[in-house]
């Protein structure tokens, strides 16, 4: 396995980069210096020098060589030459991995020990939840067997970041919280950011069959970080906060997604879905904002104290990937941006920030600012706003963009093959709304299911400047059936229609029915200051799961 190499050894011996600066200074002290630095008299003297060396040079060199220069003199130069050198302060870049690759390639894996009756597995970076310096990790997978024998309790693994992971991992083993009998425990898991505002990032865990509140009523677990770190076996019970659905059947916790600081106390914010919450009308799903503050939530609580969103008939908001949010107009607040994830339904809806709460209690469609309507609408199976994501700036204009695929779009005369449209940020927003014509991008899926687009996720990991987009295609059939792919399409040049073949890079599944890409997830796990990837292949060993962790800078 490749792997990214530490930092840049900076004691510059003259500058080991490739600097010209090689300051063997055996200089009679004159000292004018021109920062070729070759003054050739042999310097026997210690140098009782009291040159301060203002050294005017030429070059404005920005590394403050430290100049440890053979000579004995004390010349503690503070070059300031421009320094054409490799030197840019980041760890040394390590090498990109050939496209297309097989995920087998990954710097390091976790592999679930625990087989579920059929896999479901959802893997998010949760922030620094023990204040270490290292952003963690969690794995949910919420058809595993629990202890005691329970049935599809699901679990939840707590990864805590490391300076420099390699080889296979078993994911349990720091700590791994687990559900009751039949909650399905881990359906999703999300860092939710600092919510009481104490400098530890807090993260949530939903059991979608909880039934509380009746039959598959849902709840979401909230745990607050610490710097004591959980370890061994956790019981979904002994969470902080707990926030439960409040009628059977609304599956309340199909998504988590944090909000950021929605209304700008200080505090961040999260949001959690209910695909099947019907309260007059079929399906129409609804999104609970939870607001963060120095008062933490009690033990026990209810969506129904809570401001809500609600879907129109058939809707299904609230479903996993269909929630997002981000800064589109670049006013320093963040909007808010959801989907429709029925077969009915094809739109998606922004809703901008303005630093008030959202009062709720209302449709998205009418508290939405602009609505976006795909191409498919009424059209069965096509999923446009289902998988939605604000992305870093795509075109270097200076304005993030909004991703929004349909991943069963029917393209190339083959059915499910997925859609990706990209949106444009900007400070001057959309005088009405958009239909996917007004995309400045379209990325398409090539083959029958490919799922192109059924995960979603942005990120600069080359350090360019530009964003680049991260799609997930769990259905891909190459190069064995269904095993899924991770495709990368470097930022500064997303523009038109573009076919998925044209990828930049492509991390295929080790072998067929893996379905990697079905999750995955962007943070900086080894505290490098660069971007790296979590990608899920849930159906790895069949009912296991594995999970691989890629440094962006292998990617790109």
């Amino acid at each position: 396995m490749m792997a990214c190499s530490g930092s840049v050894d900076d004691t510059d011996k003259g500058d080991s980069n490739t600097i010209d600066d090689t300051d063997t200074d055996t200089d009679t002290d004159a000292d004018t210096d021109s920062d070729t630095d070759t003054d050739t008299d042999s310097d026997t003297d210690t140098d009782a020098d009291t040159d301060t060396d203002s050294d005017t040079d030429s070059d404005t060199d920005t590394d403050t060589d430290t100049d440890t220069d053979t000579d004995t003199d004390t010349d503690t130069d503070t070059d300031t030459d421009t320094d054409t050198g490799t030197d840019t302060g980041l760890p040394v870049p390590c090498v990109t991995l050939p496209s297309p690759t097989s995920a087998s390639a990954a710097i390091a894996t976790y592999t679930a020990p625990i087989s579920g009756t059929t896999p479901s597995r959802h893997v998010s970076h949760i922030g620094d939840v023990d204040g270490d310096g290292y952003e963690d990790m969690m794995i949910g997978s919420e058809l595993v067997d629990g202890l005691y024998g329970w049935y599809e309790a699901g679990v939840a693994y707590l990864v805590y970041g490391e300076a420099a992971p390699s080889g296979d991992h078993d994911p349990s083993a720091e700590a791994y919280l687990f559900g009751e009998d039949s909650v399905h425990f881990g359906s999703r898991v999300e860092g939710v950011g600092d919510v009481d505002g104490d400098g530890y990032d807090d993260y949530a865990v939903s059991a979608t069959y909880q039934a509380d509140q009746g039959a598959y009523s849902g709840t979401v677990f909230l745990y607050y970080g610490a710097p004591v770190r959980l370890a061994g076996a956790v019981i979904s019970t002994a969470a902080d906060a707990r926030i439960d659905g409040n009628h059977p059947d609304h599956l309340t916790g199909r998504d988590l997604k944090r909000l950021g600081d929605l209304d700008q106390d200080g505090y961040d914010d999260f949001a959690i879905g209910a695909r099947d919450y019907e309260p007059v009308v079929r399906e129409r799903g609804s999104v609970t904002l939870i607001y963060g503050g120095p008062a933490r939530l009690g033990v026990f609580n209810s969506v129904d104290s809570h401001p809500y969103l609600e879907g129109d008939d058939l809707d299904k908001i609230g479903q996993h990937h269909s929630i997002s949010s981000g800064d589109l107009d670049g006013d320093g607040t963040p909007d808010l941006f959801l989907g429709t994830t029925s077969q009915e339904r094809d739109e998606a809806f922004i809703l901008y920030g303005t630093g008030a709460r959202h009062a709720g209690g209302m449709p998205a469609s009418v508290m939405a600012n602009i609505s976006i309507t795909g191409p498919f609408n009424d059209q069965d199976y096509e999923y446009f706003g289902a998988t939605l994501a604000l992305v870093p700036d795509l075109n270097g204009d200076g304005y993030d963009d909004l991703a929004v695929a349909g991943y069963g779009a029917t393209g190339a005369g083959a059915f499910g093959t997925g859609s990706v449209s990209i949106f444009q940020g900007s400070a001057i927003r959309p005088a009405g709304n958009l239909t996917i014509a007004d995309a400045s991008a379209q990325l398409d899926g090539t083959q029958t299911d490919d799922e192109f687009g059924k995960e979603l996720a942005g990120a600069d990991l080359d350090g360019d400047g530009f964003g680049d987009l991260l799609i997930g295609a769990p259905g891909t059939d190459l190069p064995y059936v269904q095993a899924g792919s991770l495709m990368v399409f470097a930022g500064g040049g997303i523009t038109g229609f573009i076919d998925a073949t044209a990828a930049d890079m492509q991390v295929q599944g080790e072998d067929g029915l893996h379905s990697l890409g079905q999750s995955m997830s962007v943070g900086d796990f080894d505290n490098d200051g660069r971007p790296d990837v979590f990608v899920d292949a849930e159906q790895w060993g069949q009912t296991q799961g594995r999970t691989y962790w890629f440094p962006g800078c292998t990617l790109l």
